[in-house]
């Protein structure tokens, strides 16, 4: 027994797979406006032609469904699902490449906390001298009159 669709549902479907790509290059365009010079808008163009081979996609089926343009529906549903297929690779390349370059930054920036937590025992204050023979980044420092603090903490004024 062979179940049938009913010609409503399936253009209702077709209707609303648009839309929703609509929907989607709107918002798409919207993103790469707001991350300007960022590497998720640089590198939109993926999403943006992943969307549009969906989009395609939806239309194949719809026009060879309506249409008689001499095109066997299978041949057409193979090419539908290729576009799909395509479309998700492109996707794919969009989200290894700004995956790489969100490790890069993370790196570079992970690499600077850890340089500028070396440094900050370098920087003290002034009126506020580090302990004799302490090593940046040894221990508290003290400030003039209070009893002298050695590089490991321990206070030697009693």
């Amino acid at each position: 027994m062979e179940f049938a669709i009913p010609t409503w549902l399936s253009t209702g479907m077709g209707i609303f797979a648009l839309l929703a790509a609509a929907v989607l290059l709107v918002q798409v365009t919207a993103l790469r406006r707001v991350a300007a010079g960022a590497v998720f808008a640089e590198h939109m163009v993926y999403v943006t032609g992943g969307i549009l081979l969906l989009s395609a996609s939806v239309l194949v089926g719809r026009v060879v469904g309506l249409v008689d343009l001499g095109i066997d529906p299978a041949e057409a549903r193979l090419f539908a699902d290729a576009l799909v297929g395509v479309s998700m690779v492109l996707l794919g390349v969009y989200l290894v490449r700004v995956r790489r370059a969100m490790q890069r930054y993370l790196a570079v920036l992970s690499g600077e906390a850890a340089v500028a937590r070396a440094h900050v025992g370098d920087v003290v204050p002034d009126g506020i001298s580090a302990p004799a023979g302490a090593a940046p980044g040894d221990g508290p420092v003290t400030a003039p009159g209070d009893g002298e603090t050695t590089a490991g903490g321990d206070r030697t004024d009693g």
